[in-house]
């Protein structure tokens, strides 16, 4: 019987699934992903509702306990506590401007802390209280899944995105498995193959994920920086809308930074009053996984030799001690975390095959990350050197 067996050496009759494959497995991972975001996301508002905000009322003098305890069920008021004198900590249920309004105006309440009392509405630093239930971590939990499989669900998305405009960018990490068709002999008898092995690229982009995840967590359970972030999320409160706020930057005097207060402007309109933390930390974390993924393309690991050197690529990156306060800050937005994607962004562009779609999103890329913050400007230095030949001589950037 003629010998039949899988050809060595170079490729043969190499059998791979098209990139459109990839690109819709990568969507329809995405698109799991986001359903299940909001699957979460909607059983916990129904079943737990928003998490109360915490507010502070001091009473009137004359007020006894009779009326002070009309005026608590009046106003949605629950949970009191006395601290000292007059002055009770309460969780604010009912949240309507409306509502708000007429508890600021009515004469029985003296003052009032953790309230605009101008544009009647909770103040975006006020802290919120834990969830009404005897098992507190079915809305962590809840929660958890929430951001998780919103971030991945993004990510999804994204590669798809980049899988259609870069046919096999991605495919060898949807797809590692491949099929190799050979016949050694006349007869015909095909022997298929499938050939099953640690892929460095696949193995490189887990490694980013599983460091990725690890750093999105733990910037997930940070607090949004009350001190820091308040006057902006303030001037976000009254303005309009994302395209006034954007004006407003295009026209100040302190600062060219337009795009700067438009984003915090637009996540500050998709919290809704509410889920401030959710959002403006859900964003930084997405950001986090961004940059990592950025990093790790842009490696073109192909070898277990290349794996190598990424996995010690990645390590150094997330160990450096400039990393951490990069990471850490947010006011509310991480913008120095964002010049960094922007910086990565046109790396991975400036590295690609070219095109007049490259170019212009590498004119976008410096147009928003000049217009978000000064060291925006870098994105022309990292495009420069790529494009001057830096592809073979090793190039520092301080």
């Amino acid at each position: 019987m003629p010998a039949v067996g899988v050809l060595r050496g170079p490729a043969v009759g190499l059998v791979t699934p098209g990139a459109h494959t990839a690109a819709r497995r990568a969507f329809a991972a995405g698109l799991i992903c986001l359903g299940i975001a909001a699957a979460a996301y909607g059983i916990l508002h129904v079943t737990f509702g928003p998490r109360p905000f915490s507010i502070q009322v001091r009473w009137a003098p004359d007020v006894d306990d009779v009326r002070r305890q009309v005026a608590e069920r009046r106003y949605g008021l629950s949970q009191g506590e006395l601290l000292e004198g007059r002055t009770w900590r309460y969780a604010l249920n009912d949240r309507s401007p409306t509502n708000v309004r007429a508890l600021v105006s009515d004469a029985v309440i003296e003052d009032t802390q953790n309230i605009d009392r101008t544009a009647f509405q909770v103040s975006p630093s006020a802290p919120r209280l834990s969830d009404q239930t005897s098992h507190t971590w079915i809305p962590v939990g809840l929660r958890g899944v929430t951001v998780l499989c919103l971030i991945l669900g993004l990510i999804g998305i994204g590669l798809g995105l980049i899988e259609r405009a870069a046919p096999g960018t991605t495919a060898a990490w949807f797809v590692p498995r491949q099929r190799r068709v050979g016949v050694t002999s006349p007869d015909p008898i095909v022997t298929r193959h499938r050939i099953r092995y640690l892929n460095p690229r696949a193995a490189a982009y887990g490694l980013a994920s599983l460091i990725a995840v690890a750093i999105a967590c733990d910037v997930l359970w940070m607090p949004i920086q009350g001190d820091d972030s308040l006057s902006n999320l303030l001037i976000a409160q009254r303005s309009p809308s994302v395209w006034a706020s954007f004006n407003d930057g295009l026209v100040s005097q302190s600062y060219l930074r337009p795009f700067r207060i438009a984003q915090i402007k637009a996540l500050f309109d998709v919290a809704q009053g509410s889920d401030y933390w959710l959002v403006y930390r859900g964003f930084h974390a997405l950001l986090v996984g961004v940059a990592i993924f950025l990093f790790t393309r842009v490696l073109r690991v192909s070898t277990m030799i290349d794996f190598a050197a990424a996995a010690f690529a990645l390590v150094t990156l997330t160990g450096l001690h400039t990393f951490s306060g990069t990471v850490r800050e947010a006011f509310p937005i991480n913008h120095y975390l964002e010049i960094v994607v922007f910086c990565l962004l046109a790396l991975n562009l400036a590295r690609s095959r070219g095109g007049i779609w490259v170019d212009a999103a590498a004119v976008l890329t410096f147009a928003v990350a000049t217009l978000t913050l000064e060291s925006g400007l870098l994105i022309w230095v990292v495009a420069a050197a790529v494009w001057a030949g830096a592809e073979s001589r090793p190039v520092v950037l301080s």
